[in-house]
């Protein structure tokens, strides 16, 4: 259904109504639609493998949200979601330093579980130093805002 189908439908229903009963006619329409929006966006968004990582902790940091955690360390950071071999893979990506950093985690969206696959750094992988990393970033997230504004390097 195209919006002149739309138009042409309200149109004819509101035919011969006093002005204020097609203003409410319309209201309730557009109010409707509004809501539909709005509740399928809560229900798809609550599913999502990016929500779940963002809303869920760490096993080793269950004091902070990741997206809490991630966005006092970095700030400006960007979230996305794909499917890689059949598993749902969130990508958290941010500059610190003039350096691409990349965070992958691994999505269980049936268990809402998941977990942290792999750390790079201008594309190169650091996997292996994750705890270290993870470690600076939930305990002392001033260290990259102090490399952003010094022009330290990792």
């Amino acid at each position: 259904m195209n919006l002149n189908n739309i138009k042409e439908r309200i149109k004819n229903k509101t035919e011969g109504m006093s002005n204020w009963k097609k203003f409410k006619t319309v209201f309730n329409a557009v109010v409707g639609i509004i809501l539909l929006v709005i509740i399928l966006k809560l229900v798809m968004y609550g599913k999502s493998a990016t929500y779940i990582v963002q809303q869920g902790s760490l096993t080793s940091f269950p004091e902070k949200t990741v997206e809490v955690a991630f966005d006092t360390a970095f700030g400006d950071g960007s979230w996305s979601e794909y499917e890689q071999y059949g598993a749902d893979i969130v990508e958290y990506t941010t500059m610190c330093n003039g350096r691409v950093i990349r965070i992958l985690f691994t999505v269980n969206k049936d268990s809402k579980r998941f977990r942290i696959s792999n750390l790079y750094i201008d594309g190169n992988d650091y996997s292996n130093d994750m705890a270290d990393f993870l470690d600076l970033i939930y305990n002392d997230p001033m260290y990259f805002q102090e490399l952003n504004s010094n022009g330290y390097s990792y």
